[in-house]
């Protein structure tokens, strides 16, 4: 379901806060996303040398379900006003 555009114009303040760090992750790194993932797998490293694991998500169609199919209903037929007497 879509969110309404009253929801969309409020400000949820854990969203603006996660903007902000994302921009300012950007701007430390000039907008570089290989500079950044490079620093991500920095931090990986370091993080399993001091004993942290790191859980890598299963190969796609390894245990991995498909995405739910979408089925659409047929539309509904029109009934013309004439034919709606009591």
């Amino acid at each position: 379901m879509r969110a309404s555009r009253k929801a969309m114009t409020t400000e949820d303040p854990i969203v603006a806060e996660i903007h902000a760090f994302r921009e300012k992750r950007a701007k430390q790194f000039k907008h570089n996303i290989d500079a950044m993932f490079e620093d991500l797998r920095r931090w990986e490293e370091r993080s399993k040398a001091q004993g942290a694991i790191i859980v890598q998500p299963p190969e796609r169609g390894k245990g991995v379900p498909k995405p739910a199919t979408v089925h659409r209903r047929k539309p509904l037929r029109k009934r013309s006003l004439a034919s709606s007497k009591p």
